[in-house]
C-alpha cells in the first residue's frame, strides 16, 4: 500500500510541476518533453520522446523549442546527439 501512496505523490507533484510550467507559458505537451528531460538527465529523443508519452517527431520539434527558450541543450555523443533539460532553478529568474 505505501508504494501506490509513493506513486500516487509523485503524479501528483507531477502534475503540479506541468501546471507551473504552463503558467510560465509552456504548453501540457512541451511540460511533458520538459519533465521527462529533466527526470532522464541527459538522453536521446527516443527516450524523452518515450517518458513524456509523444511521438518522435513532436519531441525533435517540442525539444527545438525548448532550446529557443533556454531550457534545454545539447550534447555531442559520438553520431547521437543527447538533449539536457537546464535546472528548474533557472526558471524562476
Amino acid at each position: 500500500m505505501a508504494v501506490q501512496g509513493g506513486l500516487l505523490a509523485a503524479t501528483i507533484a507531477q502534475r503540479e510541476e506541468e501546471k507551473l510550467l504552463e503558467k510560465i507559458g509552456l504548453s501540457e505537451k512541451e511540460s511533458k518533453v520538459y519533465l521527462a528531460a529533466l527526470e532522464l538527465g541527459q538522453d536521446s529523443v527516443q527516450n524523452i520522446a518515450k517518458k513524456a508519452g509523444v511521438n518522435r517527431p513532436t519531441a525533435y520539434f517540442i525539444l527545438e523549442k525548448l532550446m529557443e527558450l533556454g531550457l534545454i541543450s545539447t550534447l555531442e555523443h559520438g553520431k547521437k546527439t543527447l538533449f539536457i533539460a537546464e535546472n528548474p532553478k533557472e526558471l524562476e529568474n
